[in-house]
């Protein structure tokens, strides 16, 4: 997501919460957790637009991006990112199970189903249409229980634990081979996601407004070429400066 790159201090990284020590028990807890359904939206958060400051850093480096995300519902929405002058860099589209994407560096589209995948490791793990879950801080598989810890199965049957409060969590974990592979924690109008290999996105939200007249369909625009979305690559993280030994957050 942070396809721009602007300079800055690195932040240092957050690692997951006291839900995630002990590897060896948690691959035995594994074994028992419940399998849910999807997870939605609660019903103020549709037909909502917001603006989010992202911050990335990684093996990649370090970078800044403006997103705003437009909301109709959980199945009906748009992301449009612009570089910190507020140039475009990418748009998305998804509705109807159907996703398009803009690549207005390269003046290219490509459209596809549901299941495409954002390449970047921290991204990778979560389809495109959980992203203004996480992004709104809201857990990525559903639970019955709205307080405390709760161990998850999602229907791939990768384990997800997390801590909630009124419903909401206050951190979540998703686990690979026994161990944590992705975790995120809220943060005051926004959140951070790590990933095991390194990478870690930083967001807060500055407005939120209705949407108004509605959301309007993506459309690609004049001159620009489909692509297959096999070779998508967007958004890239390939920095303008790459971040030194230093600057890497902890393994």
């Amino acid at each position: 997501m942070a396809s721009c790159a602007s300079g800055g201090p690195t932040a240092p990284r957050i690692e997951p919460g006291p839900e995630s020590a002990g590897a060896a028990a948690a691959a035995d807890a594994a074994a028992t957790a419940r399998a849910v359904p999807g997870v939605g939206l609660a019903e103020d958060e549709a037909n909502t637009q917001r603006l989010f400051r992202v911050r990335y850093q990684g093996p990649e480096g370090a970078g800044g991006l403006r997103l705003v995300l437009r909301l109709a519902a959980a199945d009906r929405f748009s992301l449009a990112a612009s570089d910190t002058l507020g140039r475009p860099v990418w748009s998305l589209g998804f509705a109807e199970e159907r996703t398009l994407v803009v690549d207005h560096r390269r003046r290219e589209v490509c459209a596809t189903g549901a299941d495409v995948r954002v390449p970047e490791a921290a991204l990778a793990p979560l389809p495109i249409d959980m992203l203004p879950i996480v992004l709104l801080g809201r857990l990525p598989v559903a639970a019955a229980e709205t307080e405390g810890a709760v161990d998850l199965l999602d229907r791939q049957e990768r384990r997800w634990t997390a801590r909630l409060a009124a419903g909401r969590p206050l951190s979540w974990t998703l686990w690979s081979g026994g161990e944590p592979s992705l975790w995120w924690l809220a943060q005051p109008d926004g959140g951070v996601l790590s990933h095991r290999g390194g990478s870690q996105f930083r967001w807060r939200q500055s407005v939120v407004e209705p949407l108004g007249a509605g959301l309007e369909t993506l459309e690609p625009p004049d001159g620009y070429p489909e692509v297959d979305c096999d070779d998508w690559n967007l958004p890239e993280l390939r920095q303008d400066q790459p971040a030194s030994a230093g600057d890497r957050p902890a393994e």
